[in-house]
Parts: C-alpha cells; sequence; structure tokens
C-alpha cells in the first residue's frame, strides 16, 4: 500500500461522497463604520500621556538591558584574553543590571497608577 494510498484512507471519504466536510466559517456583516462615541475620544487623550511615560520608560529598561548585555560580552571577551576581569565592565554591568530593575519597579508603579486613575474615571 503506498503513501498516498494510506493518506486517502485516513482522510475518509471524498467530499461528494459527505465526508471531509470543513465547516462553515460565520463571517460578520459588514456595515458601515460606526462613529465613535464622544466618551472614547476623551478617554483616548487623557490615557495619551500616561501611556506615554510608560513606553518611555519601557525604551529606557530596553536600552538599560542592551547595555548590559554590550558590558557582558566585553567582560567575558577580557576574561577569556587576558584571563582578567575587566573593572569598567563589571561595573557597567552592575550599573545596567540595577537601572534594568529599577526601571522595571518604576514601569510597574506607573502601570499601577495608571490603571488606577484610568478606574477611577
Amino acid at each position: 500500500m503506498g503513501a498516498l494510498t494510506q493518506i486517502k484512507a485516513a482522510l475518509g471519504r471524498p467530499r461528494a461522497q459527505g465526508g471531509m466536510s470543513r465547516p462553515r466559517t460565520i463571517r460578520p456583516r459588514r456595515t458601515g463604520a460606526r462613529p465613535a462615541p464622544a466618551a472614547l475620544g476623551l478617554a483616548r487623550e487623557a490615557a495619551r500621556a500616561g501611556l506615554r511615560r510608560i513606553h518611555g520608560l519601557h525604551a529606557l529598561r530596553s536600552a538599560a538591558a542592551l547595555g548590559g548585555a554590550v558590558s557582558l560580552a566585553r567582560l567575558t571577551g577580557a576574561l577569556i584574553e587576558t584571563g582578567e576581569l575587566d573593572g569598567p565592565a563589571l561595573g557597567l554591568a552592575m550599573a545596567c543590571a540595577l537601572a534594568g530593575a529599577w526601571l522595571a519597579a518604576a514601569i510597574e508603579g506607573a502601570a499601577r497608577c495608571w490603571r488606577r486613575r484610568s478606574a477611577q474615571g
């Protein structure tokens, strides 16, 4: 028995004979674009400043993570080549780790504050 025959046997009968039917997907009706309520526009404007601050903190945290990766690579390279610790690279790696941890806490605090304000209305 060939591979194609085994595949056909596993699939069952052809669709014309009542087998291999595909479930129909339900498509939503296409209606005209509904205008956004005025409250939605006001909420977006109120949230914009808080979200901008959170996104800025995320960008700084990403930069700290990249700086830490670079300093660890430099530290590893120095260890491989000379067998000694590179002081500035070690200091930069520790500073980037601390900065990343502090920024993570700041992001969480800002997000919690933003959620509390948005829940109050």
